[in-house]
């Protein structure tokens, strides 16, 4: 009987302990503040207290998404019509790939940082192989978007860009908006720039440096192109 009430006092006294080491970690914990990743913003321990990494998401390549788009991606593309999706890291569309977008029935469509790039067959000039990767960039104190697409020199085809409404500013002043190809020597006006009823707009490109839409007249255009001659990386 004895062994039994030392048994049940030594069973208390350790759940006592327990749960007092249980709240004095709680307050240790809660008493710093933590970003998403564990780390403290400033003073406590420099690195997490508990195994947190169920609070954030890392983030992994997604296997999914080529960086060559070969002949066969593009059939497949066309035959289940379906969109080729481009990493943000661009794609690169073997001499293949573009031979099949040349020879192929109807247009192939990629998607690209929210926006729907399509490319017509019939606007294909020469079978080589071709990068496509863009950067979108809505910039509202200027009333503008950008288009930087990676690289140089004329495309082997037209590239249509859908640009979405979320990458077109509300300070735009769209009754006038014109598209502005703007390179190292000039800034060339490539007209006028619609809108349709869900908010977004289609350009068409076929050569890189950069591009601005904008309501702003060619003379603004060409004074603000010094600002970002070199932003072109993406």
């Amino acid at each position: 009987m004895k062994a039994k009430r030392i048994t049940a006092v030594v069973a208390a006294a350790v759940i006592t302990v327990s749960a007092f080491s249980a709240s004095a970690f709680a307050f240790d914990y809660n008493s710093h503040k933590y970003d998403k990743t564990g780390v403290p913003h400033s003073g406590g321990p420099s690195t997490p207290l508990v195994d947190n990494s169920t609070f954030s998401t890392p983030i992994v390549a997604d296997p999914d998404v080529d960086r060559i788009v070969d002949a066969k991606k593009v059939r497949e593309s066309v035959e289940n019509d379906t969109p080729i999706r481009i990493p943000y890291d661009g794609v690169t569309i073997t001499k293949g790939g573009v031979a099949e977008i040349a020879k192929s029935d109807k247009p192939v469509v990629f998607t690209v940082d929210g926006a729907v790039i399509t490319i017509d067959p019939a606007s294909v000039r020469e079978v080589k192989s071709e990068e496509l990767k863009f950067r979108i960039v809505a910039v509202p104190e200027e009333g503008a978007t950008y288009i930087y697409p990676s690289g140089g020199g004329a495309y082997v085809f037209d590239v249509e860009i859908k640009v979405p409404k979320l990458k077109i500013p509300d300070t735009m002043d769209k009754a006038n908006a014109r598209l502005y190809h703007i390179t190292d020597t000039a800034v060339e006006d490539q007209g006028a720039v619609t809108f349709a009823d869900d908010g977004s707009c289609t350009v068409v490109l076929n050569s890189r440096s950069y591009f601005k839409i904008t309501g702003s007249s060619a003379e603004d255009v060409s004074a603000a192109a010094p600002a970002y001659a070199d932003d072109t990386e993406v």
